[in-house]
């Protein structure tokens, strides 16, 4: 089957959307099916946009064509990559006898194709628009024709309140992780923190405890901060954030169990994770994803929830209701409330002190993922829909 994708992302960048993208094309190919991307590409040259686009995300694109313009600026990105999509695929647009899927995660060029040329479509929004984008949606969400996908159940509920009525069809599926991730072995483990030796030798700490994602207001990173004051014992590492966020929170850190290892990228993230003892999710009551006016605690579906799933770690993470969607308290990982600092210490306290319970429950985790939530899986229930 052929598949048109079109993207709102820059690519290679350090987007979550451009992850979900990367992620979701690699399943669709490996399950043999023709895959057109559309995107924004953030390296001028072409001709190693292919290699370089895998390396960054660790995917294999081998049934993937990609259409692509370069462009320093990202400003108006959407609008400007759904004027490409929509010029490439007018002719083909206009022929209806072909089978094809047209998906599309992008607002503006989702517009055109579901609702000005009627095309059957499947639309993928992870936001809550405002102003005109808003609109867009409204319409979009009143068309027969058109499957829009959303990432958690709490989404759906407030996309509803949001334009005022449940949308004829509609799925709910979950981010995930790439599927044919292994857990760690003790060996693997102690190898993969060698690599680590020459900016932090975790031999005489108790524990590791890991972080990975933006350094974003209500990402808890100052929930991390009490924890290692309060377990020295422990060392905490945090990886992610911008080069300008990375230097001003190593410049402010005093202490020593804490470390700010910068930004990795998705290729190398597996690894990272599947190396530490614990993995920490404190996100708060408010989640900024860089973007004024966008709060995503309400509805989120953070990838790294299913990164973390997928390396077999045992987590702590915060009780929030679209969390609780996929994570059980005590059946998949431990939960705090995400501002109880004293609960936090607990739930690290009794992982560090009870291997059984965090064996437990990293091995719960890890089998939800592979039934359920990996790439593979998800473009699965998604083609099962264009088919039906």
């Amino acid at each position: 089957m052929k598949i048109y994708y079109l993207s709102p992302s820059v690519m290679p960048s350090r987007s979550a959307n451009s992850v979900h993208v990367a992620r979701m094309c690699e399943a669709f190919s490996s399950l043999g099916h023709e895959v057109t991307l559309f995107f924004c590409r953030s390296i001028k040259e072409k001709e190693r946009l292919r290699e370089t686009i895998e390396d960054y995300y660790g995917v294999n694109l081998k049934n993937v064509k990609m259409e692509s313009f370069y462009r320093r600026s990202n400003k108006a990105i959407n609008l400007r990559i759904a004027f490409m999509a929509l010029y490439k695929l007018f002719r083909i647009l206009l022929d209806r006898k072909e089978i094809r899927v047209i998906l599309s995660r992008n607002l503006y060029a989702s517009f055109v194709v579901g609702v000005v040329l009627k095309y059957p479509l499947i639309f993928e929004t992870h936001q809550l628009e405002h102003g005109l984008g808003k609109y867009l949606q409204y319409m979009l969400l009143n068309r027969p024709l058109i499957t829009t996908i959303v990432i958690s159940s709490a989404m759906q509920k407030l996309l509803t309140e949001w334009v005022g009525h449940l949308p004829g069809q509609i799925m709910v599926l979950h981010d995930a992780a790439p599927a044919g991730i292994k857990r760690l072995s003790y060996n693997d483990k102690m190898t993969a923190r060698s690599a680590l030796a020459g900016t932090v030798d975790l031999s005489h700490y108790r524990a590791a405890a890991g972080y990975f994602g933006h350094l974003y207001s209500g990402r808890g990173i100052e929930v991390i901060q009490s924890l290692a004051s309060r377990h020295p014992d422990v060392a905490f590492l945090i990886f992610g954030g911008n080069e300008d966020e990375i230097r001003e929170f190593r410049a402010k850190n005093k202490m020593t169990n804490l470390y700010f290892m910068g930004y990795i990228t998705p290729s190398q993230v597996f690894p990272a994770m599947g190396m530490m003892d614990i993995l920490l999710m404190p996100y708060q009551r408010s989640v900024s994803i860089g973007v004024p006016r966008d709060d995503t605690a309400r509805w989120m579906s953070p990838l790294k929830m299913f990164e973390y799933m997928a390396v077999g770690v045992p987590i702590i993470a915060s009780r929030l209701p679209a969390i609780e969607e996929v994570l059980l308290d005590s059946y998949n990982c431990l939960m705090a409330v995400p501002d109880d600092l004293s609960e936090w210490s607990s739930c690290l306290e009794r992982l560090l002190s009870k291997n059984e319970l965090a064996e437990r429950l990293a091995e719960a985790a890890h089998t939800e993922y592979l039934h359920t939530y990996n790439w593979k899986s998800r473009a699965c229930k998604i083609l099962e829909q264009v088919s039906a």
